[in-house]
């Protein structure tokens, strides 16, 4: 049974490492000190989280916006329908673009397509 375990433990890590097991979905996120919940409205995410790195937050109706808020923490995905939060995601981790610094994370772009967002 422990062996089980084991290869069911080690599995699930080299599927994490190589990307195949979905983002993780969570319950909040807390932006400017304010909790961000399923519910809330896209203008409350825009007024705490401000403006996202990856998304348009034009169309407040709809969309996915991710937030980058620096190597030391995880990305974050948020998806809006009708104008309210309908799902929050962990991504991967953060980063620092070349020629940004760790202060202004959370207002970072993400990469250009094929360069990586390591540290």
């Amino acid at each position: 049974m422990r062996r089980r375990i084991e290869l069911l433990v080690s599995a699930f890590s080299v599927l994490s490492l190589c990307g195949l097991v979905p983002p993780r979905a969570q319950a909040a996120i807390r932006c400017g000190g304010e909790l961000i919940e399923q519910g809330e409205s896209a203008l409350k995410v825009l007024q705490y989280c401000g403006k996202p790195a990856a998304g348009n937050p034009k169309f407040l109706e709809f969309g996915e916006w991710i937030y980058n808020f620096g190597p030391d923490q995880f990305m974050v995905k948020v998806v809006i329908r009708d104008a309210k939060v309908v799902r929050t995601e962990t991504l991967g981790r953060g980063f620092v673009p070349p020629g940004g610094t760790a202060a202004e994370a959370p207002h970072l772009s993400l990469p250009p397509p094929g360069m990586s967002g390591g540290r």
